[in-house]
C-alpha cells in the first residue's frame, strides 16, 4: 500500500509541475505583450505634422516623422533631415535618372531610366536609419518600402510596415499588430 501511495504522490507532483509550468508560461507571455508596447516606438512618415495627415509615400522622402509610443499615443513630430538626400545624391553624381532617354523618329521613347548605385543608395539610407535608431524607433510606417531598405532596417532592428491612410490610424494598426501575430506588412 505504501508503494501505491508513493506512486500516486509522485504522479500528483508531476501533474502539479505541469500546471505550474503552464501558468508561468502564460504569465510570461501576457507580461511580455504588455511590456512590448512600452518598448516599441513608432515613426510614421508624413508630409504633414498633424496626426490626421496622410502617411508618406516613402519614408526617406517624407518631410516629417510622427512619433508614437507602442500604445499608439502621439509623442511628437520631428523634421526628416534626410528628405532631400536622394535628390542631392543625384546632383552630386552629375547624372539624371532620365539622361539616356530619347525620342526616336516615330516619337517613341527609347533608352533606360538610371538608378543610383547601391553604395550611393546606402549612403542615403544608412544615416537616416541611424537617426531613427537614435530616437529609439523600432517600427517605421510608410506607404511603400523598397526591398533593400527593408533589409537594411531589419538588420538594425527596425520593422517596416506599409500602410495607406492617416498617421494616427497607422499607429493604431501597429499597436493592434503587436497584439496579434506581429506581421511585418499590413495592407
Amino acid at each position: 500500500m505504501k508503494r501505491h501511495t508513493i506512486i500516486l504522490f509522485a504522479f500528483e507532483v508531476s501533474k502539479m509541475k505541469k500546471v505550474i509550468s503552464l501558468a508561468l508560461t502564460i504569465l510570461f507571455f501576457v507580461t511580455g505583450l504588455a511590456f512590448a508596447a512600452q518598448r516599441e516606438k513608432i515613426a510614421v512618415a508624413s508630409d504633414e505634422k498633424s496626426i490626421t495627415g496622410s502617411v508618406g509615400f516613402r519614408t526617406g522622402q517624407s518631410s516629417f516623422y510622427l512619433l508614437f509610443d507602442g500604445n499608439g499615443k502621439f509623442i511628437e513630430a520631428v523634421d526628416n533631415p534626410f528628405k532631400d538626400a536622394g535628390a542631392n545624391a543625384w546632383k552630386r553624381s552629375g547624372k539624371s535618372a532620365i539622361d539616356s532617354l530619347r525620342f526616336d523618329e516615330k516619337g517613341g521613347l527609347t533608352g533606360e531610366i538610371k538608378t543610383l548605385s547601391k553604395n550611393e543608395r546606402e549612403g542615403i539610407w544608412n544615416p537616416m536609419i541611424e537617426f531613427l535608431k537614435s530616437k529609439g524607433i523600432t517600427v517605421v510606417v510608410a506607404e511603400q518600402f523598397g526591398n533593400e531598405i527593408i533589409q537594411a532596417m531589419k538588420e538594425k532592428g527596425i520593422t517596416c510596415v506599409e500602410f495607406k491612410g492617416q498617421t494616427v490610424d497607422a499607429a493604431k494598426k501597429v499597436r493592434n499588430r503587436q497584439k496579434s501575430n506581429r506581421r511585418d506588412l499590413l495592407k
